[in-house]
């Protein structure tokens, strides 16, 4: 409940939605990360309609981003390297397909008296920029209100968490450029560093050892692959290191040639930051009394000093 206690505010962050458990051809769709469709649509059900309502007048659902992964979602069976307006609405288009469970969820939670939904971006989802996405998605899941920033109200902030780390943070003043690769001449999404390792290096070994994105902290999977998946963890290592260098230097130099900004990036790839230390700090030089943040998959509650959490 918020402080007027007639509202209700429900969080839900990083389900990553794909193209659905099996690809068109009935194979399993190992880009997919999120299963829990049907208990996804209990839970909107039962704050919406049922006793977890209790006396409130209004229900929001916060979508606090990364909802949809339009990094790993493949087009015309390739992942884009340029998020493109037609290209990030087709993939929505096959999202929606993949999920008619949670869609429709999402749609009957928004048609029920009070109940809205907002969904704030997050660093997989830039795409919710495009305004022929956010028609799309009104269009199946009920009318939507679109954020690209934190969400803020009485004493709680609420923001995905990407922003904290230089390789995932957008320029949100600008999150479109005007001009996408040579010869199509469309604007593409102001992606960071971190949307390029996702779409051109991570999709790829995920193809191979599909497995990796579930291991949360990453560094668990890597000291795992070191000593049971050797040369394939000695290999793609390498290739991490030739892949920045190349993405950094030689292929976007225009956007990418800044030193500070490169230091930067290694400095967060070396030592990410926690966001539990950066919840602390925010929490400490500013008037909220709750933050919410997801992005890191780590599931963590803390109490700080004068009872913020």
């Amino acid at each position: 409940m918020s402080s007027d206690e007639h509202k209700l505010k429900i969080v839900v962050s990083d389900f990553h939605l794909g193209k659905g458990h099996y690809l068109a051809d009935g194979v399993p769709n190992h880009m997919e990360d999120f299963f829990q469709d049907q208990k996804f649509a209990e839970l909107l059900e039962f704050y919406s309609r049922g006793a977890g309502r209790g006396d409130a007048k209004q229900v929001e659902l916060v979508i606090n981003g990364d909802f949809i992964d339009y990094l790993t979602v493949d087009v015309a069976g390739s992942i884009p390297d340029a998020m493109f307006e037609s290209d990030a609405l087709e993939a929505t288009q096959l999202v929606c397909v993949g999920h008619p469970v949670a869609v429709k969820a999402m749609r009957e939670f928004g048609s029920q008296t009070g109940c809205s939904i907002r969904y704030n971006m997050g660093n997989h989802d830039p795409a919710i920029a495009w305004p022929a996405v956010q028609k799309h998605l009104c269009e199946q899941m009920g009318p939507i209100t679109f954020g690209f920033d934190d969400y803020s109200f009485d004493d709680v902030r609420i923001e995905h968490g990407h922003q904290r780390e230089v390789m995932h943070e957008f320029d949100t003043a600008r999150l479109t450029l005007p001009a996408g690769k040579r010869g199509r001449n469309e604007p593409i999404i102001n992606f960071p560093f971190g949307c390029f390792f996702v779409t051109q290096y991570l999709t790829k070994l995920r193809n191979r050892r599909h497995y990796i994105g579930q291991v949360v902290p990453f560094r668990l999977y890597l000291r795992w692959a070191f000593i049971n998946d050797f040369w394939f963890a000695l290999a793609n290592g390498l290739g991490v290191c030739f892949f920045f260098i190349k993405m950094r230097f030689v292929r976007h130099p225009h956007r990418f040639n800044r030193f500070s900004k490169t230091m930067a990036i290694l400095r967060d790839v070396f030592n990410p930051p926690r966001l539990e230390k950066t919840a602390r700090k925010i929490l400490a030089d500013a008037p909220y009394r709750v933050l919410v943040m997801g992005h890191n998959h780590e599931a963590v509650s803390r109490i700080y000093p004068g009872g913020k959490q």
